[in-house]
């Protein structure tokens, strides 16, 4: 039991070394600053943010603006969006190399009842749920769809090597007309063509405009799985450093 002990104790070291270098890695990432900043911001209006000036958290219902998208795959109207094809790296990697990616933004608006601000294209930090996912093998009957493959290699002019034996990842995110999101940026007044002036929700200098479409809390959470995963690994290694510690105490 002894030599066990002193090897759960060398594992739990060597993981508890990785794990709060993982820790002190995520705690610096910039989702850790927006994850803080979602929770240290209440939730706020667009009737008294201009007042207060800096940054302010609206929560409201997306409403169209002179343009529509067409997401690419679904063909759903929709504001913003985002497509990937995403390729394994390695037939036993749980890693996903991008292949081919499509963005598309128009302006709209953010109506929370109280008002509405103008959202332009600008620099996003976007957490979206998935709204249509194709994931699986290349080949046998759980299979990505033929179809999807052979559309990714005209979408890539090129059949891309090794694609055979790895799996596949399409997934599309975007943001619907009607939808409810939460964004958290600079908001600002400007004149309008009719000589009224018009709200703007908009990327402050060196901070792109945070938007997402899920419940707040649940974006707080996306943003800190990194976190979260550090954690787990440093609490494991500890359990198993007092499980070695325990077996050398009884072997000895």
């Amino acid at each position: 039991m002894g030599t066990v002990g002193w090897a759960l104790i060398a594992v739990g070291a060597l993981l508890l070394a990785i794990g709060l270098v993982y820790l002190l890695w995520a705690r610096r990432t910039p989702d850790h600053r927006w994850r803080r900043a979602l929770r240290a911001s209440g939730p706020g209006t667009l009737a008294g943010a201009v007042d207060r000036g800096g940054s302010v958290r609206v929560t409201g219902t997306v409403v169209t603006g002179a343009e529509c998208l067409n997401s690419p795959r679904q063909q759903q109207p929709c504001v913003l969006f985002r497509f990937n094809a995403m390729r394994q790296r390695g037939t036993d990697s749980m890693m996903y190399e991008t292949l081919h990616r499509e963005t598309g933004e128009v302006p709209f608006w953010i109506d929370d009842g109280t008002g509405r601000a103008l959202v332009r294209p600008t620099d996003f930090r976007l957490v979206l749920r998935d709204e249509w996912v194709a994931e699986g093998p290349t080949r046998g009957p759980q299979g990505v769809p033929k179809e999807l493959q052979e559309w990714l290699v005209g979408a890539l002019g090129r059949d891309p090597v090794g694609l055979g034996g790895r799996r596949l990842r399409f997934e599309e995110k975007f943001i619907a007309p009607g939808q409810t999101v939460t964004a958290l940026g600079a908001l600002w007044s400007e004149p309008s063509g009719d000589g009224a002036t018009v709200k703007v929700l908009g990327a402050r200098e060196g901070q792109p405009l945070f938007v997402t479409n899920l419940v707040p809390e649940d974006a707080v959470r996306e943003l800190g799985s990194n976190v979260t995963a550090a954690m787990v690994m440093t609490t494991l290694s500890v359990a198993l450093i007092l499980a070695g510690g325990l077996l050398v105490g009884l072997a000895g």
